[in-house]
């Protein structure tokens, strides 16, 4: 069998210590992987958010205020985002059938990756031309959720930051 010698601080008195060849390879494995490991869970590109950015859940529920108005819906509405990190975007399409089918998908993006930690109120405005029995639906990060459409008579419908402010 092998021996291979470690020559550690000691090694200038003339002290040398020995350690079995397959030992010394064990060990410099075993300090490699936990430097691997440590350098993969501690990395800040390993894909998961920062500890501060909490994933946005999807809503139980989206409510929208909705106006008809010459072959023109409007919707608009809040929804609640964990963080001021977050841009809530919307697409609206429009399926063809009878009644037509208009599909709302919530997306948001995270724009920062530290914010103060409150709950910020994201307004949503949509416009799409269809029949007036057209059904809505929502998708919020591509899961479906229930949207609260509550009718409004009086029209025009305000940017829901417009009326929180006046």
């Amino acid at each position: 069998m092998l021996n291979a010698y470690l020559w550690c601080g000691a090694a200038a008195s003339g002290i040398s210590y020995r350690m079995e060849t397959k030992q010394l390879i064990a060990a410099i494995i075993a300090l490699a992987t936990v430097w691997f490991a440590a350098t993969l869970l501690l990395s800040p590109e390993n894909g998961s958010a920062p500890p501060d950015v909490p994933a946005v859940a999807p809503p139980d529920a989206i409510g929208a205020i909705h106006a008809f108005r010459d072959g023109m819906h409007t919707l608009s509405g809040t929804i609640a985002l964990p963080t001021p990190c977050y841009k809530l975007k919307h697409e609206t399409v429009t399926l063809e059938s009878f009644p037509e089918q208009v599909r709302v998908a919530f997306t948001v993006e995270r724009v920062a990756d530290y914010c103060a930690q409150v709950i910020v109120e994201a307004p949503f405005l949509i416009t799409v031309r269809a029949s007036k029995d057209a059904r809505f639906f929502a998708t919020f990060n591509g899961r479906p959720v229930n949207f609260l459409i509550k009718e409004k008579t009086d029209l025009p419908i305000k940017h829901p930051a417009e009326q929180i402010s006046g």
